[in-house]
């Protein structure tokens, strides 16, 4: 999109050359590389008290469960919040930009199946789910409504 000789700022921001695209690859693979070395998050025990002979208390790292993460028309922050949140042992609601829906659905894609894939189905796809509206929609006894 051309105004006035220049290009228009979201173009910019969502165009990609050859060069950039390899430096972001290598970008991303070498932050994902660097989550994968990071000691295993869960199960940490962060303190021990012992209250009472035989009574023992911990306190212990766990997951939070669910995190959703809204980003602008970045589809390079899906890999890396991806990968943050499966090594932290959460699951992952993502809502990006509408400028990038279809390279973000294909990144979605892309990770959800090697997920599976790698976990021999331990991992399922739905661990990591698109939010594609602002529609609200959850399930209650198997009857899913629509809340406005």
């Amino acid at each position: 999109m051309q105004l006035n000789n220049s290009l228009h700022p979201l173009h910019l921001s969502l165009s990609l050359t050859p060069q950039q695209l390899h430096s972001n690859t290598l970008h991303v693979i070498e932050g994902l590389k660097q989550i994968a070395l990071c000691p295993e998050p869960i199960g940490r025990v962060l303190n021990r008290t012992e209250l009472a002979p035989g009574l023992v208390l911990e306190q212990t790292t766990v997951p939070i469960g669910l995190l959703l993460v809204i980003f602008e028309s970045r589809p390079d922050v899906l890999p890396q919040v991806a990968a943050l949140a499966i090594r932290s042992g959460n699951g992952l609601l993502l809502k990006g930009g509408k400028e990038a829906i279809h390279s973000i659905k294909m990144l979605h894609k892309i990770i959800v199946d090697a997920i599976f894939e790698v976990s021999k189905g331990k991992v399922g796809r739905e661990t990591i789910a698109l939010v594609e509206s602002r529609e609200v929609r959850y399930t209650q006894h198997h009857t899913t409504r629509t809340l406005y």
